[in-house]
């Protein structure tokens, strides 16, 4: 919702998934399942769907809290390219988009995972990206810079 938010999206509903690990006490799911209704209620989202997995002990460290959403890119779909469902695309190995200097990180270009994790890894990829087109742009500037002077001498 927060990643939402920020981009100037409204986020209207979620799906909210449980893996729950077998002897999990139904006090702390309790707890988690309040807290996420509040924090939703909070921001305006209601939860619409869900899903709950429960595995052997060993398997998990209790629980893991995944929430879903449909990627809100419409704000872009007029200049940036997006795939088949709907995610922003990216240059493969880069976060590069189809337009010179921006570049796309997050939930909104990740299908598979859509995962705070991973979207703050994209993040650091895309800085990375940034930095080395601007570094790209300066030297491409002090190239056009001393060209221009010796070209007038």
């Amino acid at each position: 919702v927060n990643d939402l938010a920020m981009m100037g999206a409204q986020p209207l509903a979620l799906s909210l998934a449980y893996v729950i690990e077998e002897g999990l006490p139904i006090d702390e799911l309790r707890k988690v399942t309040e807290s996420v209704a509040r924090a939703a209620g909070r921001a305006g989202v209601r939860i619409v769907t869900g899903d709950t997995k429960v595995v052997g002990r060993g398997a998990a460290d209790g629980l893991f809290v995944a929430i879903g959403h449909r990627p809100n890119v419409a704000v872009f779909r007029d200049s940036l390219d997006t795939d088949e469902k709907g995610y922003l695309k990216t240059g493969g190995a880069t976060t590069a988009s189809n337009i010179d200097g921006v570049f796309v990180a997050g939930d909104v270009d990740d299908h598979r995972y859509r995962q705070a994790v991973t979207a703050a890894g994209e993040g650091c990829r895309a800085a990375i990206d940034v930095e080395r087109w601007l570094e790209a742009q300066e030297a491409h500037a002090a190239n056009v810079a001393t060209a221009g002077a010796a070209t007038s001498r």
